[in-house]
């Protein structure tokens, strides 16, 4: 008598990861190949325009100088962004269509500006409530540069995809003991995640674009892609009230 042929037992899933794709960071020569510069560049092909309403919405708890956009700059000359002399400074980076796994960041100071010593670095994924993702406490790492990238580790309980990231200025925290934000040149290095599956990839490199498709968690960017792919956006108005 023929044996029935066994069943393949089902495995349960828990919640799955949401897929990404890496952007790297190696040395001083990446700091223009973060995530805001993938998005501005759709995938390093074309040439670089700023992000901010397209893919990434900035805000901050006042305004003195510049320009919001200047919070995402790429460019040089517009770098002017300061916010008022107001305790606990802040300025927020929100995703419209997308979640991000920091593993480092990076901004520039602003010539004639307070440079930032003590500042917190902070996650959320709904813009309400905040992770620690990093503290900064009498960092000089603008002494002798006007760029400054940093590792960002957190523990494992914060080690997941945000939407929201916030820059908080400590009590007179700036080189001049005020409570002056300034800083241009804002980006991301990390995992960046939808927040809504699409259909494909955004921007994908030819030699990655099969892999994407096929549902592989990561994929390393090749900052020569030669192929653009579009994908949807999701509209997005994030909270926040200026002084």
């Amino acid at each position: 008598m023929a044996q029935p042929e066994p069943r393949e037992r089902k495995q349960h899933r828990g919640p799955q990861r949401p897929r990404g794709i890496g952007v790297g960071y190696g040395n001083e020569a990446d700091l223009r190949n973060g995530i805001l510069s993938y998005l501005g560049s759709r995938g390093f092909t074309m040439h670089w325009v700023n992000p901010v309403s397209n893919y990434v919405k900035c805000d901050a708890s006042s305004l003195a100088l510049g320009r919001m956009s200047d919070l995402t700059d790429l460019k040089p000359g517009g770098q002017n962004f300061a916010s008022k002399n107001v305790p606990c400074s802040w300025v927020t980076f929100s995703f419209l269509s997308h979640t991000v796994r920091v593993s480092k960041y990076k901004f520039a100071c602003v010539p004639r500006q307070p440079m930032p010593r003590s500042w917190h670095l902070h996650g959320s994924k709904d813009g309400q409530t905040w992770i620690i993702l990093k503290i900064h406490s009498k960092d000089s790492s603008f002494d002798d540069k006007l760029e400054a990238a940093w590792d960002v580790s957190p523990p494992l309980s914060a080690d997941q995809p945000y939407r929201h990231f916030r820059i908080v200025l400590m009590d007179n925290g700036s080189s001049e003991g005020n409570n002056v934000l300034a800083l241009a040149s804002f980006d991301l290095y990390g995992e960046l995640c939808y927040q809504h599956e699409p259909s494909v990839f955004p921007f994908v490199a030819a030699d990655a674009v099969v892999l994407a498709l096929a549902g592989v968690e990561r994929v390393e960017i090749n900052p020569q892609a030669s192929r653009v792919l579009a994908f949807p956006a999701v509209l997005y108005c994030p909270h926040g009230q200026r002084q």
